[in-house]
């Protein structure tokens, strides 16, 4: 007759809901931690701070209601504040709704010596040019 080892974990109290979202967010940062596609500049130092870098990159992508991974590969961080691609915010702003069509650029080659660049687009529910 074999004998069954039966192990008893102590009762718990019920995780609260962010206790859940919070463990779960964490175990999805560990996940990204060791992924090669997440960039290596999140990934960098120990294990625990690439753990956070990616648990706050989730937090903020759920906040701006976007894919983990895209807002992964497209943030920097400089001085400790992070930043975007202008690729990306620039197709965030163009999919917003906000704009009738798409942002265009305007160049002026008037001086040779300083090249002028301006970024508009016109606002979609007034028609003004911004």
């Amino acid at each position: 007759m074999a004998t069954q080892i039966v192990t008893h974990e102590p009762a718990s109290a019920p995780m609260s809901r962010e206790g859940e979202v919070f463990a779960l967010r964490r175990r999805q940062a560990r996940m990204f931690a060791t992924s090669p596609l997440v960039p290596d500049h999140l990934r960098k130092g120990t294990a625990e701070q690439a753990l956070a870098n990616c648990y706050i990159a989730l937090t903020l992508a759920e906040a701006m209601g976007e894919v983990p991974l895209i807002v992964m590969q497209n943030i920097h961080v400089v001085n400790g504040k992070a930043g975007f691609a202008t690729q990306y915010m620039i197709a965030r702003a163009n999919s917003s709704g906000i704009f009738h069509g798409r942002i265009d650029w305007r160049i002026d080659r008037s001086n040779p010596q300083n090249l002028s660049v301006t970024a508009y687009a016109v606002l979609k529910d007034t028609g003004q040019e911004v």
